[in-house]
């Protein structure tokens, strides 16, 4: 009895991290000079395997177990940048400056 209660014990202490909630992350990137939506933007959320892209009205969706995370955003035509999210529950709205000339 205490070999399967040690085992049962065991499974739970290693599975229960890996069953946090998944949150949909959601937003849209915008030229910041235009205002204009971006498509293509390619999106990795650093520290996972996560990546994601634009539409053609600039919004994407991925999910994640992550609260807090930093995404890097990159296309071709706009300046790199890091975008830290402290609450991945609310939609995000970033802007994206276009590279100079």
């Amino acid at each position: 009895m205490k070999k399967y209660f040690l085992l049962i014990l065991i499974f739970l202490l290693f599975t229960v991290p890996i069953l946090k909630a998944q949150v949909l992350v959601t937003g849209t990137i915008v030229d910041k000079q235009t205002l204009n939506p971006v498509a293509g933007v390619t999106i990795i959320v650093n520290g996972t395997s996560i990546i994601a892209s634009t539409d053609d009205y600039g919004k994407f969706k991925f999910s994640t177990n992550l609260n807090s995370f930093t995404l890097s955003l990159k296309r071709i035509g706009y300046l790199s940048k890091h975008f830290k999210v402290n609450e991945a529950s609310k939609p995000l709205y970033i802007f994206l400056s276009p590279s100079p000339v």
